[in-house]
């Protein structure tokens, strides 16, 4: 199961090199693309860039570098990354155990060092290097993925048959496009694919450092926002696709998702 990765970057080219430093050492041999989303000014680096003239948010951004690199590698899996994400030393191998032994699986996605993420939290007290890597190593289970209704998409992994047959990122979602995960989730579950949280894969996440950075009332304002954007394409179904319980990031089983049909 061949992984390749796309990067998204805006501004901060420190944030996006550490992710890229990670990729190098943990995953050398697979295809990454960066999306250079607009930045003032544009971002040199060692892998293929995708330069876009203006800011088009997360979703389209993605959907970009996505289409690019389905069309011009052979991966079987692409990861979407935000560009404070660091991965660790079983990232890769953990991501593509699941698509390979799950072929129903579509989308998958880590576990991460955010204290707020919920089931999808777990903690690490050492940052990036061999002392975190050790206690990964011991905390975390050999092989374990879970079924769940949705995923956080700071760093999560598309199937390519997923993508192709159900379509790109909704480019409604703006901003840091809140709501864009929770929408393709559930699209892929009425598709009769399943979503997948993967407890023996692990990612560092800086949360929100390029938003904070650049707004540190972004959280607080893209709340509604999402939610309106979320009405906006689902309509009456809004309050399903984002139940409020999975926005504050209580446990996803609380709750399911039915598939087509049931």
């Amino acid at each position: 199961m061949r992984l390749g990765f796309v990067v998204l970057h805006y501004t901060f080219a420190d944030l996006t090199g550490t992710c890229l430093e990670s990729l190098s050492r943990y995953a050398p041999a697979f295809p990454v693309l960066v999306v250079d989303n607009g930045s003032p000014e544009p971002l040199s680096a060692s892998v293929p860039v995708l330069r876009l003239p203006e800011n088009r948010c997360l979703a389209a951004a993605m959907n970009a570098g996505t289409a690019r690199l389905l069309a011009e590698t052979d991966v079987d899996v692409v990861v979407q990354l935000n560009n404070d994400i660091v991965i660790t030393a079983n990232t890769h191998a953990q991501l593509s155990w699941a698509f390979a032994t799950r072929p129903r699986i579509g989308i998958v996605a880590p576990l991460m060092d955010q204290p707020d993420a919920g089931f999808m939290y777990h903690p690490c007290p050492h940052p990036p290097g061999d002392r975190a890597e050790a206690y990964l190593s011991e905390t975390l289970p050999p092989h374990k993925v879970e079924l769940v209704p949705f995923v956080d998409n700071a760093a999560w992994a598309i199937r390519r048959a997923t993508w192709d047959q159900i379509g790109r990122l909704e480019e409604r979602f703006s901003g840091a496009s809140w709501g864009a995960n929770y929408d393709y989730c559930w699209r892929a579950r009425l598709s009769g694919w399943d979503t997948g949280l993967v407890r023996s894969a692990f990612v560092f996440h800086r949360h929100r450092a390029t938003w904070n950075l650049l707004d540190p009332n972004y959280a607080e304002r893209h709340a509604a926002v999402m939610m309106n954007e979320m009405r906006a394409v689902w309509g009456t179904m809004a309050e399903i696709v984002s139940h409020r319980r999975f926005v504050r990031r209580e446990r996803a089983q609380a709750r399911g998702f039915p598939r087509q049909g049931e």
